[in-house]
């Protein structure tokens, strides 16, 4: 009976003592680990970055790790901080400690980070050496199954007394299957991931020292980007923006309600920034500028739309893009007696093929809309973006223009006044970034040019007449009522594309109604 009562007492002392041993063991570990975990923090960073935090949580059963109230600091060569990071908690799951001790690896199922707060200094960034501290000295591997960033902030400072370049208010971010290593940290996405989601909300980008733009919803979702109330508008109201200028500048206001775009990817192309969409769609478009003319000319070189995008410092690749009831408008002001008229372009429909500057094909743009909301239109347009000389072709035509629709921006912009119908009108043009050529015909009839006094009320009778001996109103035309003209332009390098366009019209308007009319047989 002793015996068995002794074997019963010491099997309880052996638990009690196991169970000791495991606790023992467990909280030794827990120590080990905790302390570890915090080493690795203190001691394998880049000498560039520095973590504080008030406290380090470690469960050891579900395997997570959390950090919080973290303070993160990168800070630049002379030891200034460019990117500061606020955050709440910082947690972890899904720890792997084989990986962590044996393989010498972090791996983890999920991050998540809690309302980060993050301001960037790009100015502050050491450009001297290219493979900086942080590059040069990492050498672990982190893999991370996902990614949660919640209620997060994001905000870039200009070099000018701290300003704000750049501000999101709000975003929630998802990055699946994401990787760090000695490879990728050279890169300039110094990440690799698979999947990525994204809801914002306020955004706000200071263009420049006249433009602004807004965003008030931004969500990417299995790569379908939706932007919702896209705003550039200047800074300043057209009278403080005149005297504010010491060039000649638009004054802008765009408004786009949605953008949309499928199978959207940013990434890395030959390591340099990419963006690329396979479609999309700008829905309901406006556009208004409003020039200044007795502001001083800018004669800055103004490079054409295909140099523009080869010239871009990221690669951009659009396959197609829609144009959705579109809007433009556009004023100038020539004399500060004269309210100025806008002309306008209405119902704008337009696909745009290849926006890319990969060099892949060419660029084709199409697009058709109604000229002061009356007068149909349509517009063909090509280019490659790799051709130096900006080589492009463009074709077009109007129809049923009743010139008086023309007279308010005509009468405020050119003193003059027109009447006549003009029935159609064809053009080609070929160009490039110097020079254009092309073709005219138009059917019109009883065409006739006004010439106004300074007042803009009274007709000068004289100038008039002159002008009007030289111009045919559509009568001396071929059997089915056409009237043939050329066009020869040299282009303005300071100006703008549709400038360029627009003096090619008008050469040949002039050259079809004063010159012989006849078809060039060449």
């Amino acid at each position: 009976m002793r015996n068995k009562a002794s074997k019963h007492t010491n099997w309880i002392k052996y638990l009690i003592l196991t169970a000791v041993f495991l606790l023992l063991l467990f909280i030794g570990a827990h120590y080990v680990i905790k302390k570890s975990i915090h080493n690795f923090i203190s001691t394998n960073l880049p000498k560039n970055i520095e973590i504080e935090y008030d406290d380090l949580d470690l469960n050891l059963l579900n395997t997570s790790v959390s950090l919080h109230q973290v303070i993160i600091e990168f800070s630049n060569t002379i030891s200034e901080t460019h990117t500061k990071v606020s955050i709440e908690e910082i947690e972890t799951s899904g720890f792997s400690y084989w990986d962590y001790f044996i393989n010498k690896k972090l791996r983890v199922s999920s991050l998540f980070i809690d309302t980060p707060l993050i301001h960037y200094s790009p100015h502050l960034v050491s450009k001297k050496n290219p493979q900086d501290s942080t590059k040069s000295s990492f050498t672990n591997t982190i893999d991370i199954n996902n990614i949660n960033i919640n209620n997060g902030s994001f905000t870039i400072l200009d070099n000018d007394k701290n300003a704000i370049h750049l501000h999101l208010e709000h975003f929630d971010l998802t990055l699946n299957n994401t990787k760090i290593n000695k490879n990728t940290i050279h890169n300039k996405i110094p990440l690799y991931f698979e999947n990525v989601s994204l809801d914002a909300k306020n955004l706000a980008l200071n263009t420049s020292r006249f433009e602004k733009m807004t965003v008030r919803n931004i969500n990417l979702d299995k790569k379908k980007l939706k932007l919702d109330s896209l705003l550039l508008v200047s800074k300043y109201s057209k009278t403080v923006l005149s005297k504010k200028l010491t060039t000649e500048r638009d004054h802008v206001t765009l408004s786009i309600p949605i953008i949309q775009l499928q199978n959207f990817d940013i990434g890395l192309l030959n390591n340099h920034f990419s963006i690329s969409a396979s479609s999309g769609s700008l829905l309901n478009p406006s556009a208004n500028f409003y020039r200044d003319k007795l502001v001083q000319d800018n004669e800055n070189y103004r490079p054409l739309y295909s140099e523009m995008l080869r010239k871009l410092n990221f690669n951009l690749d659009i396959e197609n893009l829609n144009i959705k009831n579109g809007f433009v408008g556009y004023q100038e002001k020539i004399d500060d007696a004269v309210q100025p008229e806008m002309i306008t372009f209405n119902q704008i429909e337009g696909q745009l093929n290849n926006i890319s500057n990969l060099g892949k094909k060419k660029t084709n743009i199409s697009l058709t809309a109604k000229l002061m909301n009356s007068t149909p239109l349509q517009l063909d347009w090509e280019f490659d973006v790799l051709n130096k000389e900006s080589e492009f072709l463009i074709s077009g035509s109007l129809h049923q223009l009743n010139a008086s629709t023309l007279n308010p921006f005509l009468t405020s912009n050119a003193r003059a006044k027109a009447k006549g119908i003009v029935e159609n009108l064809y053009f080609t043009i070929s160009g490039t970034n110097y020079a254009s050529r092309g073709d005219i015909k138009m059917k019109y009839d009883d065409f006739e040019f006004i010439i106004l006094h300074k007042d803009r009320l009274h007709i000068n009778k004289t100038l008039s007449k002159i002008g009007n001996l030289f111009i045919n109103d559509g009568s001396k035309s071929d059997a089915d009522g056409y009237r043939y003209g050329t066009i020869s332009v040299e282009r303005e390098l300071n100006k703008s594309f549709f400038n360029y366009l627009w003096i090619n019209l008008q050469d040949g308007i002039l050259n079809t109604v004063a010159g012989n009319g006849k078809k060039d047989k060449n």
